[in-house]
């Protein structure tokens, strides 16, 4: 079994997986930004030293990456269920 904590490989999962979620939240909140004015969480960051633009906060990279990688594992465990019904 792969270890959570402590493995350069899941922590450059991690890492790459919370790039990727903050990039989709960022364009995301540029693209409601140029529909409607505002993105609807970008009052809350607003103001924040870790906000880029007011649509992405630094802090949270370590939630989005163990989400993730939570999500990683999810998947491989559902996969036998998916195979089941092919």
């Amino acid at each position: 079994a792969e270890p959570i904590i402590g493995d350069f490989q899941t922590l450059a999962r991690a890492t790459i997986l919370a790039t990727g979620i903050m990039a989709t939240e960022y364009v995301s909140g540029r693209i409601l930004r140029a529909i409607y004015g505002k993105a609807p969480w970008e009052d809350s960051y607003r103001g924040k030293p870790d906000s880029i633009h007011d649509l992405v906060r630094l802090r949270y990279a370590p939630f989005w990456g163990m989400l993730g990688l939570g999500c990683e594992f999810l998947h491989d465990k559902l996969r036998p269920v998916e195979s089941f019904f092919h």
